[in-house]
Protein backbone atom coordinates (compact mmCIF):
# COMPACT_ATOMS: atom_id res chain seq x y z
CA UNK A 1 0.00 0.00 0.00
CA UNK A 2 2.53 2.63 0.95
CA UNK A 3 5.15 2.04 -1.56
CA UNK A 4 2.74 1.92 -4.29
CA UNK A 5 1.26 4.93 -3.22
CA UNK A 6 4.50 7.04 -2.66
CA UNK A 7 5.68 5.59 -6.20
CA UNK A 8 2.37 6.56 -8.11
CA UNK A 9 2.23 10.18 -6.32
CA UNK A 10 6.16 11.22 -6.66
CA UNK A 11 5.33 14.97 -6.73
CA UNK A 12 3.61 14.97 -3.12
CA UNK A 13 5.73 13.11 -1.18
CA UNK A 14 9.58 13.58 -0.17
CA UNK A 15 9.97 10.03 1.47
CA UNK A 16 7.87 7.35 2.25
CA UNK A 17 8.31 4.40 5.43
CA UNK A 18 7.50 0.54 5.17
CA UNK A 19 8.30 -1.56 7.64
CA UNK A 20 7.07 -4.93 6.17
CA UNK A 21 8.16 -8.20 5.37
CA UNK A 22 7.42 -7.68 2.02
CA UNK A 23 10.02 -4.92 1.78
CA UNK A 24 12.69 -7.46 2.86
CA UNK A 25 11.53 -10.84 1.60
CA UNK A 26 14.95 -12.52 2.00
CA UNK A 27 14.70 -11.97 5.76
CA UNK A 28 11.38 -13.53 6.49
CA UNK A 29 10.75 -17.21 7.10
CA UNK A 30 8.04 -17.30 4.15
CA UNK A 31 10.04 -14.98 2.01
CA UNK A 32 13.15 -17.43 2.15
CA UNK A 33 10.35 -20.27 1.66
CA UNK A 34 9.45 -18.27 -1.47
CA UNK A 35 12.66 -17.82 -3.08
CA UNK A 36 14.25 -21.46 -1.60
CA UNK A 37 11.25 -22.68 -4.08
CA UNK A 38 11.99 -20.50 -6.99
CA UNK A 39 15.38 -20.12 -7.20
CA UNK A 40 17.00 -22.90 -5.03
CA UNK A 41 18.85 -23.33 -1.83
CA UNK A 42 21.92 -21.44 -2.30
CA UNK A 43 21.37 -17.83 -1.22
CA UNK A 44 24.09 -16.08 -3.27
CA UNK A 45 21.81 -16.98 -6.02
CA UNK A 46 18.84 -14.74 -4.93
CA UNK A 47 20.78 -11.90 -5.46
Amino acid sequence: GALTIYLKNLDKYKSVSAFAPVCNPVNCPWGQKAFTNYLGSIKADWE
